[in-house]
């Protein structure tokens, strides 16, 4: 098991190669390792999205997949700035059932950044996670939801659970 861990060292910069994001840090590499020595299980994993005082709209690529747990998958929402000025926010995730949030291991997320969106711009934006096999049984789905709030209207710290993994 320590070898196959220990291998997914390189499996991970190609994947992160092919997908175009940039390599992550060693704690993103240590916790790739760790769930992947567990067996997986199958899972529906369901997106949504939402914009505070809607001046922006966003949608996500796929409203569900099946997938692995263990597994590395990569969503893209689309992103449009609904104003005819430019924009500057930040997207807050958020899970159901809210303790999924645990196991839900963002390797790259676009609301670990400030978004700014030029007057009418769209914009795609990746997700790369992964849940981890210790999700518990007894949650069968897990969905996840980004809301974007302009800077002006951010929530304060903490808001929903919100973290960035």
């Amino acid at each position: 098991m320590f070898m196959f861990g220990y291998a997914l060292v390189p499996l991970y910069y190609r994947l992160c190669a092919a997908l175009g994001i940039e390599v992550a840090s060693p704690q993103v590499l240590e916790e790739l390792r760790t769930v992947a020595a567990a067996p997986s299980r199958p899972l529906r994993v369901e997106f949504d999205a939402n914009s505070h005082n809607d001046v922006v709209a966003m949608r996500p690529a796929a409203r569900t997949v099946e997938l692995g747990t263990g597994t590395a998958h990569k969503i893209v929402y689309e992103i449009s700035n609904l104003t005819d000025a430019p924009v500057t926010g930040r997207a807050y995730p958020s899970y159901s059932p809210a303790r999924a949030g645990k196991w839900v291991n963002k390797v790259y997320c676009f609301c670990f950044d400030e978004l700014r969106l030029a007057a009418g711009e769209t914009i795609e934006a990746p997700v790369v996670f992964v849940i981890d096999r210790e999700l518990p049984e007894d949650i069968g789905a897990v969905a996840l939801s980004y809301s974007f709030y302009p800077e002006e209207a951010a929530p304060a710290e903490g808001h929903g659970g919100h973290q960035a993994h």
